[in-house]
């Protein structure tokens, strides 16, 4: 009789969880690029935040990679599948979410600029006019 016992630790957590990592660091995003002044001061919290979450999840990966592998040489049916549809989830996922979280912070960025500028000739029309 075999016994399989896996520890609590390597039970993946439930969707709302990696949504509400993603959407912390896209608001911490957000946020240090809607003040300017903060991302030179604060840049670290966000680095560091998603250098740990990006640890916890490659830690979560490879406990559910090994299982998966673990599983494909018993012979469980559909791991096979499964594993040919993983190995094309880094293109079909990771590199769109990275290039739009990359995309975004420069957007937001931009639009301070711009706003900026805006500000300051509508500043320098108004001051002209009185």
């Amino acid at each position: 009789m075999v016994f399989n016992q896996d520890f609590a630790i390597k039970k993946t957590p439930n969707k709302w969880f990696w949504s509400a990592v993603f959407l912390i660091s896209l608001g911490g995003l957000s946020f240090l690029g809607l003040n300017p002044v903060l991302i030179g001061d604060w840049w670290w919290l966000l680095a560091s935040y998603n250098v740990l979450m990006s640890c916890v999840a490659i830690y979560y990966i490879v406990c559910a990679v090994s299982k998966l592998k673990k599983d494909n040489k018993n012979g469980v049916v559909g791991t096979q599948f499964t594993w040919s549809f993983v190995k094309i989830i880094p293109l079909l996922v990771i590199a769109p979410v990275l290039s739009f979280y990359l995309f975004s912070f420069q957007t937001i960025q931009d639009n301070v600029e711009r706003s900026k500028h805006t500000y300051n000739n509508f500043n320098k029309v108004f001051l002209d006019q009185v």
